[in-house]
């Protein structure tokens, strides 16, 4: 065999270094052969040429190992490589590291002999449900919120109690990864923001997780969003070259044993007036619609689920389901935050639920209860205290928090005139109001639960702005 590899580094687009992608390339002869694709131990034999080499194995693509080959020597390696698509290519290249843009030398290697062996593992002893996804999916931190992925709140809908252990995986090195575990299946969040099909693989971050699944676990498979942006090319796939990704992660799914679910992405959000209007994002869920259909693999389809649901959802109140917050509510946007992509707790809790109503009926085997959405109550323990904030004296609003599906809407009203001069969509049970010049002092608040498209009786509280700013003069 002989062979080489060449490095490139593309420009920048529009100057942004974000853009730049590092490819390296393969040239040369290679062993080529159909395989199932799954975790193989490879047992080669190779004979030096008629100088020392160190050398790189090359498996589909990958560096997989490297080590020192002597002048005329034969050496017996072994090494396991987890396959991520139905074909093993096999070959040897110098091992020197390629800065910049630059070609390497040949590689001169006699390959004596190759066996390849299946490695068996056993089902996990209880049900478990691993999760590749992105942003949309992923688990945050607390300093973080609202912002929020369904990934973390899967657990929540399939355990009875509503009640699990949260830890860091072990397995993974993105501190995001979570382990979920209690009165159902065990849920492994390893979704990230950021990846798509082709990063989320590049990244060994498909293999890690292969690396955990075992038979009979269901894996779900949530990309789409990332994908589509031409102006990365380290993420960017052609829309032609789609069905292809999501065939290579099917495929190593279900030649491990086991069972992958496809999940379209949820839709994004759009301000009242424009409902209607298709997006690129529309042309991959198509494609993993067609895919799915075409090869009879389980589909989630989250997208038009979702959109189902907020078509029920007053246009006006369809903010609280997106990470999109007002000035000062959110310590994590200060300034206010518009995202028109990344959901809310209440925006992932909605999706969750939809993944888990949909799993239950696809997977009866998890053994799982779904509980009907709640019905909002009218707030209760409603107070409005004025608090010196970061524009002078502002109003504290505060009321006792319903489920984690409630959202509440914020009225500010003239108490004379009943003028509405603020209303507001809120996912926390507080609402910090600033006051703005030329209103009246005496006001009244109100604030209404809703669940959906669904609300209780809205809870009044009047409230006196103190004087603050008054710079008139009492000369009686």
């Amino acid at each position: 065999l002989v062979a080489r590899r060449f490095a490139e580094e593309s420009e920048p687009l529009n100057g942004v270094a974000d853009s730049i992608a590092r490819d390296t390339y393969y040239e040369g002869s290679f062993v080529r052969m159909p395989i199932e694709a799954r975790d193989w131990y490879l047992a080669f034999e190779v004979a030096g040429a008629e100088r020392g080499q160190r050398l790189a194995l090359v498996v589909n693509g990958e560096e997989r190992a490297r080590f020192d080959l002597a002048a005329r020597a034969v050496r017996r390696l072994e090494v396991t490589v987890p396959l991520t698509s139905r074909i093993l290519e096999l070959g040897f290249v110098p091992a020197d590291d390629l800065p910049g843009t630059e070609m390497s030398e040949k590689a001169a290697v006699v390959l004596r002999a190759l066996e390849a062996t299946a490695v068996e593992r056993e089902p996990a002893p209880s049900p478990r449900i691993l999760i590749a996804g992105d942003s949309t999916v992923q688990t945050y931190f607390d300093e973080e919120r609202p912002q929020s992925g369904w990934g973390e709140w899967l657990a929540w809908h399939l355990y009875r109690d509503h009640a699990a252990t949260v830890a860091n995986d072990p397995s993974s090195d993105a501190k995001q990864a979570r382990v979920f575990t209690g009165t159902g299946p065990t849920v492994f969040n390893r979704s990230l923001g950021g990846r798509g099909f082709r990063t989320y693989l590049s990244e060994h971050r498909f293999d890690r997780l292969l690396g955990v699944m075992r038979p009979k676990d269901i894996v779900l498979i949530q990309f789409g969003l990332n994908d589509t942006s031409k102006e990365r090319p380290q993420r960017y796939i052609p829309l032609a070259s789609y069905a292809g990704w999501i065939d290579r992660y099917v495929a190593s799914v279900v030649d491990r044993g086991a069972t992958p679910v496809l999940i379209t992405p949820q839709p994004q959000y759009r301000a009242p007036g424009r409902e209607d209007g298709r997006s690129v994002f529309d042309d991959y869920a198509d494609v993993l619609r067609s895919y799915a259909r075409e090869h009879d693999v389980a589909l989630i389809d989250l997208r038009a689920e979702a959109a189902a649901y907020l078509a029920e959802v007053p246009a006006e109140n369809r903010s609280a389901y997106y990470l999109q917050a007002d000035p000062f509510q959110c310590p994590s946007h200060p300034d206010g935050v518009r995202d028109n992509v990344h959901l809310s707790c209440l925006g992932a809790f909605v999706c969750a639920g939809i993944v888990a109503r949909r799993l239950a009926e696809l997977m009866p085997g998890l053994d799982v209860e779904i509980e009907p959405q709640a019905e909002p109550v009218p707030v209760r323990g409603l107070t409005a205290t004025s608090v010196r904030g970061n524009v002078g004296l502002e109003t504290d609003l505060r009321w006792e928090p319903q489920g984690p599906d409630a959202y509440y809407v914020v009225k500010k009203l003239n108490a004379a005139t009943g003028r509405v001069y603020r209303r507001a969509v809120s996912v926390q049970s507080r609402y910090l109001d600033l006051p703005l010049p030329g209103q009246a002092r005496d006001v009244v608040y109100t604030v209404t639960a809703w669940v959906a498209g669904h609300h209780a009786d809205p809870v009044r509280i009047p409230c006196a702005l103190p004087p603050d700013d008054d710079i008139v003069c009492d000369l009686s």
